[in-house]
């Protein structure tokens, strides 16, 4: 396998979720756009069908105004009522111009020029009326008054048979425009739906293509731990942040396989320049390989996992570079502290670095939640304690929940001692198991106290935190009932000068 060379000028993720984003929006607003479009042409076919209407009944109003200011004339002879006539029947007049008055065979037409006529004529005796109210002339505007009163009534009559004519007529228009509106809004509930799904669809589609390299990528690092160095991950060519991660995955799993044939071939070398039987031979070398694996590879992985993280931190993928230098740092202090005392604030940093290395994990797909006392973080206490129970939530507790995974941590001062609880809302625990746990044996569990994975098992940090602390009440495991999560609970003494920093 050839050493790759490190790709040049990444192009950064935040573009292509970028893109994805402006995709989703360009539709949502195009669609929109269709929509407004299409109601603001039925509005306006609405408008335009009671027009004719509206136009009558404000015909209608100015009529009444007309003939109520010609009244309070001819009895008050009122400057203002005068004043007011001349106003409306300005506004009346121009209101006329929008009637027919040519020839037409169409009923509707020929009743707007009969209108328009009879207007005119009623303006007229208006007109004469009021003059010979101001010439006193009592007799004349009398008759004047009648005329104009019998012509306002034949009017109003004609007005409003036209317009409960057109009424009629535009009821029907508007039924038809309701019924196209109907449609409309079932047209446009399905075109918003199925936009909503096309958008859907491209989402996935985009973001699918993102996190597909980093699922290989999780896929081959479990391959990795578990011995299998053959993996090499095919870069994605696209020069991103992405493909930064991958290929430095790649020069590390070449690094390590090169470092461990190196260590290989050395040890045959000097195998074979020892004069023993080939079987023991053979033992004796498969146990050197064993030791140099295990003193060697964590300290290659924490440098590699450093060098990658400075990779990202050049290439200003921040996120890259927080997961990996999170990763190094856990696997330091597991390597570093798992026998030794370290702060209450140490063992409560380690649990925030194994929160953020499992959601990266898991899609983030676990809450995690503290609650900590700033007072307890200067106590001492065993190392790897709090680690090996938030493992045993995760994996026995949340292990059967699809959703809603949640991890909860409390640490508290109660007068001499420190309450730190580690809480989960899983399946629960059995009675018995918990019965079982809490019966360790501090002096001989503590060798067999291996968990299934390979890590420190309940027992051993039950065994430990008894032999450290010479007391048998140092934790509390709480399971109501199936389903409704396990509460486990430490009571760390402090009464003592070498349990504080």
């Amino acid at each position: 396998m050839k050493q790759q060379s490190r790709p040049k000028y990444p192009m950064k993720l935040q573009m292509r979720i970028l893109l994805v984003c402006l995709l989703t929006f360009v539709t949502g607003f195009a669609v929109t756009g269709y929509l407004n479009m299409k109601n603001s042409s039925i509005l306006k076919q609405i408008e335009k069908t009671y027009f004719g209407n509206q136009l009558l009944m404000k015909n209608q109003e100015i009529l009444q105004n007309i003939q109520g200011d010609v009244n309070e004339y001819l009895n008050t002879k009122s400057t203002k009522s005068l004043s007011d006539y001349y106003d409306k029947e300005s506004e009346y007049r121009k209101l006329l111009k929008s009637f027919n008055t040519g020839m037409t065979g169409n009923e509707e037409l020929m009743m707007e020029k009969n209108i328009y006529h009879m207007s005119e004529s009623y303006l007229e005796v208006a007109a004469a009326a009021i003059q010979a109210k101001r010439g006193r002339d009592i007799e004349e505007y009398r008759k004047r008054y009648e005329a104009l009163t019998e012509q306002y009534e034949y009017l109003s009559a004609a007005i409003y048979t036209l317009n409960n004519r057109k009424f009629e007529k535009n009821s029907a228009a508007y039924e038809e425009i309701a019924a196209v509106t109907r449609q409309n809004g079932i047209k446009n509930a399905v075109l918003i739906a199925v936009t909503a799904v096309l958008n859907m669809l491209l989402v996935l589609l985009l973001t699918g293509r993102l996190v597909k390299p980093l699922k290989n990528l999780v896929e081959a690092s479990k391959k990795v731990g578990t011995g299998n160095l053959e993996i090499q991950l095919t870069e994605t060519g696209r020069q991103d942040e992405i493909d930064v991660v991958m290929h430095a995955f790649n020069q590390m799993v070449f690094s390590l396989k090169q470092y461990i044939l190196n260590q290989q071939e050395s040890l045959q070398r000097e195998n074979a320049m020892k004069e023993k039987a080939i079987l023991a031979e053979s033992h004796l070398k498969d146990a050197q390989l064993k030791y140099l694996r295990a003193q060697i590879n964590p300290h290659f992985l924490f440098n590699t996992l450093n060098a990658g993280a400075q990779l990202a931190m050049m290439e200003e993928a921040d996120g890259t570079y927080r997961y990996l230098h999170t990763v190094a740092d856990f696997y330091r202090y597991a390597a570093q502290q798992d026998s030794g005392v370290v702060t209450v604030e140490k063992e409560i940093e380690l649990i925030d670095d194994y929160m953020y290395i499992l959601n990266v994990r898991y899609s983030g797909e676990i809450a995690y939640e503290k609650k900590v006392d700033p007072s307890v973080l200067e106590y001492r206490m065993p190392g790897m304690i709090l680690q090996p129970i938030v493992e045993n939530c995760v994996k026995h507790g949340l292990g059967e929940l699809e959703t809603g995974k949640k991890i909860t941590l409390e640490a508290v001062c109660e007068e001499d001692q420190i309450a730190i609880s580690v809480r989960d809302n899983g399946v629960g625990m059995k009675q018995e198991l918990i019965r079982r746990l809490l019966k360790v044996d501090r002096r001989t569990e503590v060798e067999e106290s291996i968990s299934e994975s390979g890590g420190i098992g309940m027992k051993n940090v039950i065994a430990r935190l008894r032999m450290y602390y010479d007391r048998d009440d140092i934790m509390e495991i709480t399971s109501t009932e199936e389903h409704m999560g396990t509460e486990v609970t430490l009571y760390l003494p402090i009464g003592r000068k070498e349990d504080r920093v």
